[in-house]
């Protein structure tokens, strides 16, 4: 209410305004991004909010990928309380050609109200190739054979590089009609450098 001129006047005034916060900020990262096989690099994850005096709850983070299946939890994230859910050491595989793997942060948490947020990162890695790691032959003693006629199978497997291979599997697949009488038809197996196992 105001007056002009002694004349009475009354306006109504209505407003809005907006109160938010920012949620919670997360940082996704390996310590090396291309990596030779064998080589040891970490995948970290850390999160942090951001908004004074807020607390979000069931922070859940899911790691996945070819290289990491994992997960972390944390009941209560404290207003700028930055945490480290996640160090792992992981190992690059042994391949031949270079290759890229990607690994993927799925994010959910609760505000105080009980409101779901939810986010996704994802990072990648390439890992250069060797070229060709491992040989492989099979020798058949007989091309042709009568019913009941034994026949002798041998598989080679050759390391090619000059470091120990572990987790080596070589597994040789029958037609039907032929039946394993000795020996296996599958086998998981370790080598030094430029060893020949058969």
């Amino acid at each position: 209410v105001f007056e002009i001129n002694g004349e009475e006047f009354q306006e109504n005034v209505t407003g809005t305004f907006t109160a938010g916060a920012e949620g919670v900020s997360s940082d996704f990262y390996l310590t090396k991004y291309e990596v030779k096989p064998g080589t040891e690099f970490d995948a970290v994850y850390s999160i942090n909010n951001v908004n004074p005096g807020l607390s979000f709850r069931n922070v859940s983070v899911k790691l996945s990928g070819e290289l990491l299946d994992d997960s972390a939890n944390l009941d209560l994230l404290e207003s700028l309380d930055p945490r480290t859910l996640f160090r792992k050491t992981l190992v690059a595989p042994y391949v031949e050609n270079d290759t890229t793997y990607t690994f993927d942060a799925a994010t959910t948490y609760k505000t105080m109200q009980g409101e779901t947020k939810a986010f996704n990162k994802s990072i990648q890695l390439k890992v250069l190739g060797l070229g060709k790691i491992l040989n492989i032959e099979q020798k058949i003693d007989k091309t042709l054979v009568n019913p009941e006629e034994e026949i002798l199978v041998e598989v080679t497997v050759s390391n090619l590089l000059d470091q120990v291979l572990t987790g080596v599997s070589a597994q040789d697949y029958f037609n039907n009609g032929l039946l394993l009488t000795a020996g296996k038809d599958k086998n998981t197996f370790s080598l030094t450098s430029k060893e020949v196992k058969s």
